[in-house]
């Protein structure tokens, strides 16, 4: 597994946990949220890949609202399947991100993904 991610406020004791759970944490805003994303992750790329007929890989992201729900909040670590963001951090990170695939493929997923009817599987 891949590293810890930690998110603190740290005006309080509120605290949550992004990770695998040890004995030694016992207040979890529940590994739930990677367990989840992960879950997301896999449902979401056979159900495109069944759409649109070749393999589509999937990648979780999850967003903290900093500033706002969650102020204060310290990033100290970063799971390797789970990309994880500050709210604002999104523009920066999508428009840095290199292209991976060409105009067609992005355009058959966009196509089949942007149908109800995919998800309802």
């Amino acid at each position: 597994m891949g590293r810890r991610l930690h998110a603190e406020h740290e005006d309080s004791p509120w605290q949550t946990h992004l990770g695998e759970p040890s004995a030694s944490q016992s207040r979890w805003a529940h590994g739930a949220y990677l367990r989840n994303s992960r879950f997301e992750v896999d449902r979401a790329s056979q159900l495109l890949t069944a759409a649109v007929g070749f393999p589509v890989l999937v990648k979780a992201a999850l967003v903290f609202l900093t500033g706002s729900l969650i102020p204060n909040v310290t990033i100290k670590g970063m799971p390797d399947d789970v990309l994880v963001l500050d709210r604002m951090d999104i523009p920066g990170v999508f428009k840095r991100a290199p292209r991976r695939l060409p105009e067609d493929v992005v355009a058959a997923i966009f196509e089949v993904a942007r149908r109800s009817t995919t998800w309802e599987s």
